[in-house]
């Protein structure tokens, strides 16, 4: 399966930055999910210099769910890759 990701940032009546981020699963190899359709979706708020931390569910957002913590944050200053972590092991020990 190949997805695509869409969201944005913006900032909030507090001054605090807010991510929202969408996973589509693409068909057919289209292009930023033009041909996609949701099924993960992210909120989180950026933490100082060191990330973003949310929370996930699928793009439904039905009764029965799943919902997770997830921590973002870039590999290097220079670099613009970044990793998703949803496994509270790996957030305990990135935030440790």
């Amino acid at each position: 399966m190949d997805y695509a990701v869409r969201g944005f940032v913006d900032v909030l009546a507090s001054d605090d930055i807010r991510w929202h981020i969408t996973l589509l699963q693409t068909f057919g190899g289209g292009v930023g999910g033009t041909n996609g359709r949701p099924v993960w979706s992210c909120e989180g708020v950026a933490v100082g210099g060191a990330g973003v931390l949310g929370c996930w569910t699928t793009a439904e957002h039905d009764e029965d769910d799943p919902v997770g913590p997830f921590w973002l944050n870039k590999l290097r200053d220079d670099e613009d890759d970044v990793v998703l972590l949803t496994d509270d092991d790996d957030l305990e020990d990135e935030l440790d």
